[in-house]
């Protein structure tokens, strides 16, 4: 077995669903275990050339 942390973030629509989305979509992976999922954090964009919204990353 292979141990990894994902991380995962979005700017776009609504970043939350899409996490929430995200996740489930991992865990109907059968060669997926999630052990822990994190809190999500809302974050300002580095370095943007243009104006971003902020991230929820989790």
């Amino acid at each position: 077995m292979v141990e990894c942390a994902i991380i995962l973030g979005s700017n776009q629509g609504n970043s939350l669903d899409i996490l929430q989305k995200s996740l489930t979509t991992l865990e109907q992976i059968p060669s997926i275990t999630l052990k822990t999922i994190s809190s999500c954090y809302q974050t300002k964009p580095v370095s943007a050339v243009e104006p971003q919204s902020d991230y929820l990353n989790g």
